[in-house]
Parts: C-alpha cells; structure tokens; sequence
C-alpha cells in the first residue's frame, strides 16, 4: 500500500495490481503507482484494469501501464480475466481484449436493445442485463458464433 494514502472509500484487487479510490475522485494503484483523476468506476481483471472516468471515458490500464481503449465512452464497464466490455450511451456493447491468441488489440461491437448494465466472465463469457429483466449471454467474442437471450429465473427478479 503506498505511503500516505488516505480518504480512500473504495477498494479493489485484481490479479497482480490493487487500486484504492480516494474521496476526490482520484484513482491510486500499487504495486506499480499510478494515479487518475476523475474516476467514477473500475474493474480489475487478470493483467488489464479498466477505469471509467467522471466524463465517460474509459482507459485502459494493461499490467499498470495506460493502453489505449478507444476513444471509447461507456456508462457502464467490466473486465473479465482477458477480455472487456463497455456499454455505450447509444445502447451499443463493445467487447475487446488487449491481446488475446495473438491477435493483438481486438475489438468487436454490438448493439442490443435496452441494454442497462454489462459483466464480463473468465475468458470469452458476457452477459447483459436488459431492461426488462432478461440477460443476454455469449461467449466466443472474436466470431460472434454463440449468443443466447435467457430470462432471469423468477426466483431472482
């Protein structure tokens, strides 16, 4: 934990880095310190963190170093072990991984309706939430070949 670090009111923990969300908005990583301003999400997967600033931009963070995500803006965010999705204002979701079976920096979008919250799984597994209580989930981002729209289970509404 880096020395010093104070008003922080959220923490989180990936696979090789931790972060702490200080109360001003500014965004503290350790082992490799790197601070952001503006911050209102994160997610912390294997080797990549995602940020959601203030403004809706998202930045990528691969291993503790910045990689570019875009330009990108999302409402919504979530990283996976390697892999990331946003969801946009306009309802579209956009899936990427840094690198992934040597292809590097692969990104791929898709548009669903009433899209209000995303999560990203271990490898190629997504889900989305919809508005009127269905999820959407798929795997197999790089071809697209597999997607499915299931119900939430009743006993979970």
């Amino acid at each position: 934990v880096p020395d010093g670090l104070t008003d922080v009111v959220a923490i989180f923990v990936g696979y090789r880095q931790s972060a702490a969300l200080k109360q001003d908005g500014t965004l503290v990583t350790w082992p490799l310190v790197y601070a952001l301003n503006d911050v209102s999400a994160l997610s912390m997967g294997i080797n990549t963190t995602l940020v959601l600033h203030s403004d809706g931009k998202v930045q990528q963070l691969f291993q503790g170093f910045p990689q570019r995500a875009g330009p990108l803006w999302a409402t919504d965010i979530d990283t996976g072990s390697i892999n990331n999705i946003a969801l946009r204002e306009d309802g579209s979701v956009v899936l990427w991984a840094p690198y992934l079976y040597g292809m590097p920096y692969t990104m791929v979008m898709h548009r669903f309706e009433n899209i209000m919250a995303v999560a990203a799984g271990n490898y190629n597994i997504f889900l989305c939430l919809a508005q009127n209580g269905s999820v959407i989930s798929w795997y197999e981002l790089w071809t697209m070949a597999t997607w499915h729209s299931r119900p939430v289970p009743e006993e979970l509404q």
